[in-house]
């Protein structure tokens, strides 16, 4: 959900006036969005894909509950046995997924950020 409300939030808190000077320059409604919004919203779309990855590392634990299994397993398991080195490896393994996780898409962020911003000063030239 976060996913997508920072989607849509991104896209719609670009800069009137920048989309008007777009129009402008006679550019398609699709061309805006492709050109325009889209390079503009990133940062935006980027921070609720990665919120939402690590929120969904969080509740991959929660599917045991439901009989899922999961890593929910070695924390529950190790938590019902007084099993401490069980437990901390069942939470170590998320905590260092999520931010795994959450540093390969600042990654993939930063360099789809570059690009776009070449692109963006390779066309005013």
């Amino acid at each position: 959900m976060a996913a997508v409300k920072t989607r849509i939030t991104g896209l719609e808190d670009v800069d009137e006036k920048t989309v008007e000077a777009a129009r402008g320059m006679g550019m398609t409604e699709w061309e805006i969005l492709r050109k325009v919004r889209l390079p503009l919203a990133m940062p935006v779309i980027f921070a609720g894909i990665r919120t939402s990855t690590v929120l969904n590392v969080g509740t991959a634990y929660l599917a045991f509950f439901i009989g899922g299994g999961g890593l929910g397993v070695w924390v529950v398991g190790g938590i019902q046995l007084f099993n401490r080195p069980q437990l901390l490896a069942g939470a170590i393994t998320g905590a260092l997924l999520a931010v795994t996780l959450d540093g390969a898409l600042a990654l993939a962020e930063r360099r789809i950020g570059a690009e776009t911003n070449t692109d963006r000063s390779t066309a005013a030239a």
